[in-house]
C-alpha cells in the first residue's frame, strides 16, 4: 500500500506541474493567449502551424515530412504516401485551427472538420522551429 500512496502522490504532482507549466485559452475573460509570457513566442508557434498547413496544401509527402518532428517522422513516414490524396483536404480543415494550449516547448491547436473536433500538436525543436508532432 505505501507504493500506491507514492504513486498517487506522484501522479497528482505531475498533474499540478503540467497545469502550472502550460497556458490555455480559457472560456473566461482575457486568457494567457492575450498576454503570453515573454518566454513564449506565439508568432513562432503560429508560423510553425502555417508551415504545416502550407506543406499539406502541396500534397507532397516529402514537404509534409519536413514539417514533422523526428519522432513523428518515425511514426508517420510509412503513412504519408497513403494519405497523399487527402492532404489538401486536411490543409483546408486546419485553416479553422485555434491555439488552445501552449508552453515553451509544446503547442496544441484544435480544429473542426465535418462537425467533429480534432487536435494537432507542435513541439519546439532545438533549432527554434515548431514542428508537427501529432495530427
Amino acid at each position: 500500500m505505501p507504493y500506491l500512496r507514492s504513486f498517487m502522490l506522484g501522479a497528482i504532482t505531475i498533474a499540478v506541474l503540467h497545469l502550472l507549466a502550460t497556458c490555455s485559452e480559457g472560456d473566461g475573460g482575457s486568457g494567457p493567449v492575450d498576454n503570453p509570457p515573454s518566454t513564449i513566442d506565439i508568432t513562432a508557434i503560429n508560423n510553425g502551424a502555417q508551415a504545416v498547413e502550407d506543406a499539406f496544401a502541396t500534397g507532397d509527402p516529402q514537404k509534409v515530412a519536413e514539417t514533422l518532428t523526428e519522432e513523428a517522422k518515425s511514426f508517420y513516414a510509412d503513412k504519408l504516401d497513403e494519405i497523399q490524396d487527402r492532404m489538401a483536404a486536411f490543409s483546408k480543415a486546419i485553416q479553422s485551427r485555434t491555439l488552445k494550449t501552449y508552453s515553451e516547448y509544446y503547442a496544441e491547436y484544435s480544429y473542426t472538420d465535418n462537425g467533429s473536433s480534432y487536435t494537432l500538436s507542435l513541439a519546439l525543436q532545438e533549432d527554434g522551429a515548431w514542428k508537427l508532432m501529432r495530427f
